[in-house]
């Protein structure tokens, strides 16, 4: 099922999409990721534990609001603001003196090889 998603996103029609939704949902895997098993878990657990007239996929379905709510903060208030101190910081310690956008200029062309007169070999200009 993902490999025909990732058929489909790369070349396919599926490529083309450009929705904020996807990036921002995208933006939370990692905090997901890292919230769910030890806060979302226990949260349903402790549901179960306090109300179990509740029934399992009420408490699951909490405990998924619960970590997507957790993920969406951390994202906002430490993923976006480290992102952008690194992003400073880097900048400017990569940054050419003189250089005015602040990051460090392109390296220059690689040197055009000639063929000289022999065959097979090959000399700078």
């Amino acid at each position: 099922m993902f490999l025909i998603l990732l058929a489909l996103s790369g070349p396919g029609p599926l490529g083309r999409l450009r929705w904020r939704v996807l990036v921002y949902a995208g933006a939370l895997t990692y905090p997901f990721c890292l919230v769910h098993q030890s806060l979302g878990i226990p949260v349903v657990r402790g549901l179960l534990k306090a109300v179990p007239a509740l029934g399992l996929v009420p408490a699951i379905a909490l405990g998924l609001c619960f970590s997507l709510a957790l993920s969406a903060a951390l994202n906002h208030l430490v993923d976006r603001r480290a992102g952008a101190w690194l992003r400073r910081r880097l900048t400017s310690d990569i940054a050419v003196p003189g250089d005015p956008v602040g990051r460090r200029t392109p390296p220059p062309d690689p040197p055009v090889r000639q063929p000289s007169s022999r065959t097979g070999t090959v000399c700078q200009p």
